[in-house]
Protein backbone atom coordinates (compact mmCIF):
# COMPACT_ATOMS: atom_id res chain seq x y z
CA UNK A 1 0.00 0.00 0.00
CA UNK A 2 1.21 3.52 -0.84
CA UNK A 3 1.81 6.03 1.83
CA UNK A 4 -0.93 8.77 1.92
CA UNK A 5 1.73 11.35 2.66
CA UNK A 6 3.31 10.65 -0.74
CA UNK A 7 0.03 11.35 -2.56
CA UNK A 8 -0.38 14.62 -0.59
CA UNK A 9 3.10 15.73 -1.59
CA UNK A 10 2.45 14.98 -5.26
CA UNK A 11 -0.86 16.84 -5.13
CA UNK A 12 0.84 19.89 -3.65
CA UNK A 13 3.51 19.90 -6.36
CA UNK A 14 0.89 19.47 -9.08
CA UNK A 15 -1.13 22.43 -7.73
CA UNK A 16 1.92 24.63 -7.57
CA UNK A 17 2.92 23.75 -11.13
CA UNK A 18 -0.58 24.50 -12.40
CA UNK A 19 -0.60 27.87 -10.60
CA UNK A 20 2.81 28.76 -12.01
CA UNK A 21 1.77 27.67 -15.51
CA UNK A 22 -1.42 29.71 -15.28
CA UNK A 23 0.56 32.74 -14.11
CA UNK A 24 3.05 32.46 -16.99
CA UNK A 25 0.20 31.93 -19.44
CA UNK A 26 -1.52 35.08 -18.25
CA UNK A 27 1.79 36.94 -18.39
CA UNK A 28 2.38 35.84 -22.00
CA UNK A 29 -1.17 36.78 -22.98
CA UNK A 30 -0.77 40.21 -21.36
CA UNK A 31 2.56 40.81 -23.12
CA UNK A 32 1.16 39.70 -26.47
CA UNK A 33 -1.94 41.85 -26.00
CA UNK A 34 0.24 44.84 -25.17
CA UNK A 35 2.41 44.24 -28.24
CA UNK A 36 -0.66 43.96 -30.46
CA UNK A 37 -2.00 47.19 -28.97
CA UNK A 38 1.27 49.06 -29.53
CA UNK A 39 2.28 47.65 -32.91
CA UNK A 40 -1.14 47.35 -34.55
CA UNK A 41 -3.68 49.72 -33.04
CA UNK A 42 -1.15 52.43 -32.06
CA UNK A 43 1.18 51.93 -35.00
CA UNK A 44 0.46 55.22 -36.76
CA UNK A 45 0.74 57.23 -33.54
CA UNK A 46 4.20 55.91 -32.68
CA UNK A 47 5.43 56.26 -36.26
CA UNK A 48 4.52 59.96 -36.15
CA UNK A 49 6.09 60.31 -32.69
CA UNK A 50 9.33 58.68 -33.86
CA UNK A 51 9.46 60.98 -36.89
CA UNK A 52 9.05 64.01 -34.64
CA UNK A 53 11.92 62.85 -32.43
CA UNK A 54 14.28 62.12 -35.33
CA UNK A 55 13.20 64.67 -37.92
CA UNK A 56 12.30 68.32 -37.89
CA UNK A 57 10.83 70.48 -40.65
CA UNK A 58 12.39 73.95 -40.49
CA UNK A 59 11.13 76.98 -42.38
CA UNK A 60 13.68 78.62 -44.68
CA UNK A 61 13.00 82.36 -45.07
CA UNK A 62 13.01 83.83 -48.54
CA UNK A 63 15.16 86.77 -49.56
CA UNK A 64 13.19 89.97 -49.92
CA UNK A 65 13.37 91.61 -53.31
CA UNK A 66 15.56 94.67 -53.77
CA UNK A 67 14.18 98.20 -53.85
CA UNK A 68 15.95 100.41 -56.39
CA UNK A 69 15.57 103.97 -57.68
CA UNK A 70 14.65 104.92 -61.26
CA UNK A 71 18.26 104.37 -62.38
CA UNK A 72 18.59 100.93 -60.79
CA UNK A 73 20.62 102.18 -57.81
CA UNK A 74 19.98 100.07 -54.67
CA UNK A 75 17.93 101.56 -51.84
CA UNK A 76 17.19 98.31 -49.93
CA UNK A 77 18.99 94.96 -50.17
CA UNK A 78 18.94 91.53 -48.52
CA UNK A 79 22.24 90.26 -47.15
CA UNK A 80 23.20 87.08 -45.29
CA UNK A 81 23.40 87.26 -41.50
CA UNK A 82 23.89 84.66 -38.78
CA UNK A 83 21.25 83.79 -36.17
CA UNK A 84 21.90 81.96 -32.89
CA UNK A 85 19.92 78.73 -32.50
CA UNK A 86 19.94 76.22 -29.64
CA UNK A 87 18.93 72.61 -29.06
CA UNK A 88 17.84 72.76 -25.38
CA UNK A 89 18.41 69.04 -24.73
CA UNK A 90 22.06 69.34 -25.78
CA UNK A 91 22.83 72.47 -23.72
CA UNK A 92 24.75 71.15 -20.72
CA UNK A 93 24.62 74.24 -18.46
CA UNK A 94 21.97 76.78 -19.58
CA UNK A 95 23.09 79.54 -17.19
CA UNK A 96 26.79 79.29 -18.06
CA UNK A 97 26.00 78.96 -21.77
CA UNK A 98 23.78 82.02 -21.71
CA UNK A 99 26.42 84.05 -19.84
CA UNK A 100 29.04 83.24 -22.48
CA UNK A 101 26.67 84.05 -25.36
CA UNK A 102 25.68 87.41 -23.85
CA UNK A 103 29.33 88.26 -23.35
CA UNK A 104 30.09 87.38 -26.98
CA UNK A 105 27.29 89.56 -28.39
CA UNK A 106 28.10 92.58 -26.25
CA UNK A 107 25.62 92.02 -23.44
CA UNK A 108 21.94 91.16 -23.06
CA UNK A 109 19.30 93.42 -21.48
CA UNK A 110 17.65 91.85 -18.39
CA UNK A 111 14.34 91.19 -20.15
CA UNK A 112 16.04 89.68 -23.16
CA UNK A 113 18.29 87.50 -21.00
CA UNK A 114 15.28 86.15 -19.11
CA UNK A 115 13.61 85.33 -22.43
CA UNK A 116 16.68 83.42 -23.61
CA UNK A 117 16.86 81.50 -20.32
CA UNK A 118 13.21 80.52 -20.66
CA UNK A 119 13.73 79.28 -24.20
CA UNK A 120 16.76 77.18 -23.18
CA UNK A 121 14.59 75.40 -20.62
CA UNK A 122 11.75 74.63 -23.00
CA UNK A 123 11.10 71.05 -24.06
CA UNK A 124 11.60 71.82 -27.74
CA UNK A 125 13.95 70.38 -30.31
CA UNK A 126 15.26 73.73 -31.48
CA UNK A 127 14.78 77.38 -30.45
CA UNK A 128 16.15 80.67 -31.72
CA UNK A 129 17.91 83.00 -29.30
CA UNK A 130 18.86 86.05 -31.37
CA UNK A 131 18.37 86.67 -35.05
CA UNK A 132 20.63 88.33 -37.60
CA UNK A 133 23.63 89.34 -35.50
CA UNK A 134 26.66 91.25 -36.91
CA UNK A 135 29.55 89.19 -38.38
CA UNK A 136 31.95 90.00 -35.53
CA UNK A 137 29.46 88.78 -32.93
CA UNK A 138 28.78 85.64 -34.96
CA UNK A 139 32.51 84.91 -35.11
CA UNK A 140 32.83 85.21 -31.32
CA UNK A 141 29.85 82.90 -30.72
CA UNK A 142 31.21 80.32 -33.18
CA UNK A 143 34.62 80.40 -31.45
CA UNK A 144 33.00 79.36 -28.16
CA UNK A 145 31.96 75.97 -29.63
CA UNK A 146 29.19 75.58 -27.07
CA UNK A 147 27.29 72.24 -26.98
CA UNK A 148 23.79 72.62 -28.39
CA UNK A 149 24.47 76.09 -29.86
CA UNK A 150 24.72 76.67 -33.61
CA UNK A 151 24.60 79.50 -36.13
CA UNK A 152 22.24 79.55 -39.10
CA UNK A 153 22.40 81.88 -42.05
CA UNK A 154 19.28 83.94 -42.71
CA UNK A 155 18.61 86.93 -44.99
CA UNK A 156 18.69 90.33 -43.31
CA UNK A 157 17.35 93.60 -44.68
CA UNK A 158 20.02 96.25 -45.23
CA UNK A 159 19.66 99.87 -46.28
CA UNK A 160 23.01 100.91 -47.81
CA UNK A 161 22.20 104.63 -47.97
CA UNK A 162 21.26 104.78 -44.29
CA UNK A 163 18.76 107.67 -43.90
CA UNK A 164 18.32 108.40 -47.60
CA UNK A 165 14.62 108.15 -48.59
CA UNK A 166 13.90 106.41 -45.29
CA UNK A 167 10.27 107.57 -45.18
CA UNK A 168 9.68 106.33 -48.73
CA UNK A 169 11.35 102.94 -48.33
CA UNK A 170 10.13 102.16 -44.82
CA UNK A 171 11.49 99.29 -42.73
CA UNK A 172 10.87 95.67 -41.75
CA UNK A 173 10.54 93.91 -38.42
CA UNK A 174 8.62 91.37 -36.37
CA UNK A 175 9.07 87.61 -36.17
CA UNK A 176 8.43 87.18 -39.88
CA UNK A 177 10.55 90.20 -40.84
CA UNK A 178 7.64 91.69 -42.76
CA UNK A 179 7.24 95.25 -43.98
CA UNK A 180 6.07 97.70 -41.33
CA UNK A 181 6.19 101.01 -43.16
CA UNK A 182 6.60 102.68 -46.54
CA UNK A 183 7.20 100.68 -49.70
CA UNK A 184 8.28 97.72 -47.58
CA UNK A 185 4.75 97.52 -46.16
CA UNK A 186 2.74 98.62 -49.19
CA UNK A 187 4.38 96.02 -51.48
CA UNK A 188 5.15 93.41 -48.84
CA UNK A 189 3.31 90.63 -50.67
CA UNK A 190 5.43 91.30 -53.76
CA UNK A 191 8.78 91.87 -52.05
CA UNK A 192 8.60 89.18 -49.36
CA UNK A 193 8.65 86.09 -51.59
CA UNK A 194 7.63 82.61 -50.41
CA UNK A 195 9.47 80.78 -47.63
CA UNK A 196 10.68 77.22 -48.15
CA UNK A 197 11.16 74.23 -45.86
CA UNK A 198 14.02 71.88 -45.02
CA UNK A 199 13.89 68.45 -43.37
CA UNK A 200 16.57 68.12 -40.72
CA UNK A 201 17.56 64.74 -39.26
CA UNK A 202 18.41 64.28 -35.60
CA UNK A 203 22.01 63.42 -36.47
CA UNK A 204 22.59 66.84 -37.98
CA UNK A 205 24.15 68.21 -34.83
CA UNK A 206 26.38 65.17 -34.36
CA UNK A 207 28.11 64.17 -37.55
CA UNK A 208 27.10 66.97 -39.93
CA UNK A 209 26.37 64.39 -42.60
CA UNK A 210 25.53 65.63 -46.05
CA UNK A 211 22.30 63.64 -45.70
CA UNK A 212 21.34 65.48 -42.50
CA UNK A 213 19.39 68.15 -44.41
CA UNK A 214 16.99 67.70 -47.29
CA UNK A 215 15.21 70.52 -49.06
CA UNK A 216 11.49 69.86 -49.21
CA UNK A 217 10.55 73.16 -50.83
CA UNK A 218 13.08 75.76 -51.96
CA UNK A 219 12.29 79.36 -50.99
CA UNK A 220 11.19 81.75 -53.72
CA UNK A 221 12.90 85.14 -53.60
CA UNK A 222 10.74 88.23 -53.70
CA UNK A 223 10.44 90.49 -56.72
CA UNK A 224 12.39 93.72 -57.02
CA UNK A 225 10.55 97.06 -56.95
CA UNK A 226 11.74 100.04 -58.98
CA UNK A 227 10.69 103.49 -57.73
CA UNK A 228 10.40 106.77 -59.59
CA UNK A 229 12.70 108.30 -56.95
CA UNK A 230 16.04 109.62 -58.20
CA UNK A 231 18.67 108.85 -55.58
CA UNK A 232 20.89 111.82 -56.46
CA UNK A 233 17.99 114.27 -56.47
CA UNK A 234 16.71 112.76 -53.22
CA UNK A 235 20.09 113.38 -51.61
CA UNK A 236 20.13 117.03 -52.68
CA UNK A 237 16.57 117.61 -51.48
CA UNK A 238 17.24 116.03 -48.09
CA UNK A 239 20.41 118.06 -47.62
CA UNK A 240 18.72 121.36 -48.45
CA UNK A 241 15.67 120.53 -46.33
CA UNK A 242 17.83 119.71 -43.32
CA UNK A 243 19.77 122.98 -43.68
CA UNK A 244 16.54 124.99 -44.01
CA UNK A 245 14.94 123.39 -40.93
CA UNK A 246 18.05 124.00 -38.85
CA UNK A 247 18.49 127.57 -40.12
CA UNK A 248 14.87 128.56 -39.40
CA UNK A 249 14.73 126.52 -36.18
CA UNK A 250 11.61 124.78 -37.42
CA UNK A 251 10.02 121.70 -35.87
CA UNK A 252 10.25 119.86 -39.17
CA UNK A 253 9.74 120.09 -42.88
CA UNK A 254 8.64 118.23 -46.00
CA UNK A 255 9.62 118.53 -49.65
CA UNK A 256 7.98 116.69 -52.55
CA UNK A 257 9.46 116.97 -56.06
CA UNK A 258 7.10 115.86 -58.84
CA UNK A 259 7.47 115.67 -62.60
CA UNK A 260 4.45 117.74 -63.82
CA UNK A 261 4.41 115.94 -67.16
CA UNK A 262 3.48 112.54 -65.78
CA UNK A 263 3.04 112.95 -62.01
CA UNK A 264 6.08 110.84 -61.08
CA UNK A 265 7.52 111.53 -57.63
CA UNK A 266 11.23 112.24 -58.10
CA UNK A 267 11.99 112.98 -54.46
CA UNK A 268 10.10 112.94 -51.17
CA UNK A 269 11.93 114.10 -48.07
CA UNK A 270 11.00 114.69 -44.43
CA UNK A 271 13.02 116.11 -41.58
CA UNK A 272 13.63 114.95 -38.86
CA UNK A 273 14.40 111.55 -40.34
CA UNK A 274 15.65 108.20 -39.08
CA UNK A 275 17.88 105.23 -39.94
CA UNK A 276 15.76 102.22 -41.07
CA UNK A 277 18.65 99.86 -40.20
CA UNK A 278 17.87 100.61 -36.54
CA UNK A 279 14.42 102.17 -36.61
CA UNK A 280 13.77 101.37 -32.95
CA UNK A 281 16.50 103.83 -31.98
CA UNK A 282 14.41 106.74 -33.34
CA UNK A 283 11.15 108.08 -31.88
CA UNK A 284 7.95 107.25 -33.72
CA UNK A 285 7.45 110.94 -34.54
CA UNK A 286 10.59 110.90 -36.70
CA UNK A 287 9.39 107.83 -38.60
CA UNK A 288 6.08 109.38 -39.68
CA UNK A 289 5.95 110.37 -43.35
CA UNK A 290 4.49 113.86 -43.07
CA UNK A 291 4.29 114.20 -46.84
CA UNK A 292 1.52 111.58 -47.13
CA UNK A 293 0.30 110.99 -43.56
CA UNK A 294 -0.36 114.52 -42.27
CA UNK A 295 -3.27 116.80 -43.18
CA UNK A 296 -2.59 120.30 -44.46
CA UNK A 297 -5.01 123.15 -45.06
CA UNK A 298 -4.70 124.35 -48.65
CA UNK A 299 -3.71 128.00 -49.21
CA UNK A 300 -5.35 130.55 -51.52
CA UNK A 301 -5.00 128.46 -54.66
CA UNK A 302 -7.22 130.87 -56.62
CA UNK A 303 -4.49 133.53 -56.41
CA UNK A 304 -2.67 131.60 -59.11
CA UNK A 305 -5.49 132.57 -61.47
CA UNK A 306 -5.54 136.28 -60.50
Amino acid sequence: MSDPTDRAWQSTIRTRVLVAAAFFALWVVAIEARLVWLQVYRHEYYVVLADKQQKDIVDVPARRGDIVDRNGQPLALSVDAASIWAVPKKVEDPDATLALICQAIGGCPPGEKNLYAKRLRQNLKCVVLRRKIPPDEAARVAALKLPGISLRTEPKRYYPNVELAAHVIGYVGGDDYGGLSGIEEAYDSTIAGQKGSVLELAAAGVNHSVFARRVLRAPTDGAAVELTIDRRLQHVVERELRDAVVYHRAAGGTVIVMDPRNGEILALANYPTYNPNGYNDSPEENRRNRGVQDFYEPGSTFKLVT
